[in-house]
């Protein structure tokens, strides 16, 4: 059977969301992150869609996965799927009426957000060059490389443009969620923004920072504030496990740790792995801090905790992390289309050298030259 590609490379839906963190920290493609390091700025909208996934027409829908040329046996069955759904409210032994459901894809299920990934997918194509528009189920964002006032006209013609599209497909914005930031690393000659507008009467909110898929970005892509919120919100979770738990075995309340809380101190840590010695340290001492309350010893070393845990520093950790990422996108087992790290191969033949080479990449600053484009340097020299 042949196979088709129906999917947008901007939008995002069986990987992980490390990928599409990746993507999005990465402004996806590089060139923007390097725009951002020679000195330009970037202007980023994000886009709340209100009820997503329980108001895509059905019709519309159907429409839209015909003209990808579906085999008709798989429309009827999609269309069967959607078909004659009902719902019921329940409170105690009290039921309503069933009503019929009209609109939406199922929520919790495999075949929900893939439907609703292809009802939205067509708005990529409206965007005006070289603004990005990326999509992560019902998270949308534009981003636009700033260099004179010309393209926040630009900008704003994409954002009508968005919006009106929404409209014309029977969804609506969260005008009180979107919101836009300028990312910028200039603290003088800054190109102000002008007021941006979600539709003609709602004026988009500046902010400072936004929450994105779990990770805290702010207007200068500085880690500190992300990294100062897992710390303090790990902290609570560990006086949380230390009060319900401290009966327990030190043994289980260390597995408590490492399988609830300690995801908290690395999800996508690929992305904001630091380089500051104040924001490691920050990690470390609330990994130590865990440690303590998982043995009650409060004056262990913190080496000697990590030997008797028997596990590796969170520095470690993050580095074993970026590797296995790194050998990952050299070998193309990401959904990534456009890997963020240079490979050449070699001209000639060496005993050191097997098949590639990974390149170096000029950055200007230390800021971007530990970020994600960069980290292979930085933990394979």
């Amino acid at each position: 059977m042949q196979s088709r590609t129906y999917q947008d490379t901007s939008n995002f839906l069986y990987q992980s969301t490390i990928n599409p963190i990746v993507w999005e920290m990465d402004f996806c493609p590089v060139d923007c992150l390097k725009s951002l390091d020679d000195g330009n700025e970037i202007c980023s909208v994000y886009f709340d869609l209100r009820k997503a996934f329980d108001t895509v027409p059905h019709v519309p829908l159907l429409n839209k996965l015909t003209n990808l040329q579906l085999d008709k046996h798989v429309l009827t069955w999609i269309q069967s799927y959607l078909a004659n759904r009902s719902q019921v409210v329940a409170v105690g032994g009290d039921q309503s009426s069933s009503v019929p459901v009209i609109s939406g894809v199922p929520q919790g299920s495999v075949l929900g957000p893939l439907l609703f990934l292809v009802y939205i997918n067509d708005v990529t194509s409206l965007m005006s060059a070289p603004s990005k528009l990326t999509l992560f189920a019902d998270d949308m964002t534009l981003y636009r490389t700033i260099s004179s006032p010309a393209d926040y006209i630009v900008l704003q013609s994409d954002i009508t443009a968005i919006s009106t599209w929404v409209a014309g497909n029977h969804l609506q914005l969260n005008s009180n969620k979107c919101c836009f930031m300028l990312i910028s690393r200039k603290r003088f000659r800054s190109i102000p923004p002008p007021t941006l507008y979600i539709d003609s009467n709602t004026a988009l909110t500046q902010v400072k920072s936004v929450k994105y898929l779990g990770i805290q970005l702010t207007c200068d892509l500085s880690w500190s504030s992300h990294i100062t919120t897992i710390c303090s919100k790990t902290r609570r979770l560990i006086g949380l496990l230390y009060r319900q738990f401290h009966l327990c075995a030190p043994e289980t309340a260390l597995r408590l740790y490492k399988t609830f809380i300690r995801p908290h101190l690395e999800y996508a840590s690929v992305v904001w792995d630091p380089y500051l010695a104040k924001d490691i340290q920050s990690l470390e001492q609330t990994q130590k801090f865990a440690l303590r309350m998982c043995f009650r010893d409060w004056s262990c070393p913190y080496q000697q905790l990590l030997v008797q845990a028997e596990t590796p520093s969170l520095a470690e950790r993050r580095k074993q992390a970026k590797l296995c990422h790194l050998y990952k996108i050299v070998h193309g087992l990401t959904d990534c289309q456009s890997a963020p790290v240079q490979v050449k191969s070699p001209a000639y033949n060496t005993r050191q050298v097997t098949d590639f080479t990974l390149e170096n990449i000029r950055a200007n600053t230390s800021q971007f030259l530990y970020s994600f484009p960069f980290f292979h340097q930085g933990i394979l020299c």
